[in-house]
């Protein structure tokens, strides 16, 4: 499984080819290249569980993201996004997240 970080996307490309790579998975999700199915939001006590998947042809994807309300009183993560990048055909994760900055 490869790791992602911030610097490394931005070292990957500059931001117009984001940009445009963003723009075409939204032309794809309108014109049904892409199929992405509506979010699961699962609620435990204060805390929440967001599941968030998308299938295309060659790769799906989904990202899990736990959310704890309280950890802000705590300076603590409040929010912990889990991006997960798969083949079709592979049986291991293509990509996972990389080491994250804490945020509040």
């Amino acid at each position: 499984m490869k790791n992602f970080d911030s610097d490394a996307i931005g070292k990957a490309a500059p931001i117009d080819k984001w940009v445009a790579a963003m723009e075409q998975a939204f032309i794809d999700t309108a014109q049904g290249v892409v199929e992405v199915p509506p979010r699961v939001h699962l609620d435990r006590g204060p805390n929440t569980l967001l599941l968030m998947p998308c299938f295309g042809s060659t790769y799906f994807s989904t990202k899990l993201v736990s959310v704890f309300p309280k950890n802000l009183q705590k300076k603590e993560w409040f929010s912990r996004p889990r991006p997960r990048l798969a083949g079709r055909q592979a049986r291991a994760p293509l990509m996972g997240h990389g080491k994250q900055r804490g945020r509040y």
